[in-house]
């Protein structure tokens, strides 16, 4: 629910892109850079979870 409630605020806000990044280690929030970069290369976005 707060994902949803962060990824709706983000787009009232204008924000096009949200990244979330969960604690199990496999990637680092220093990382964050290399998906946005990927992300302008492909211009794709992704998302397992529906924004409404």
């Amino acid at each position: 629910m707060h994902l949803r409630q962060g990824f709706k605020r983000a787009m009232e806000l204008g924000y096009r892109h949200v990244l979330t990044i969960d604690t199990d280690g496999q990637h680092y929030a220093e990382d964050a850079i290399h998906f946005f970069e990927a992300l302008k290369k492909i211009r794709i976005l992704c998302s397992l979870v529906p924004v409404t």
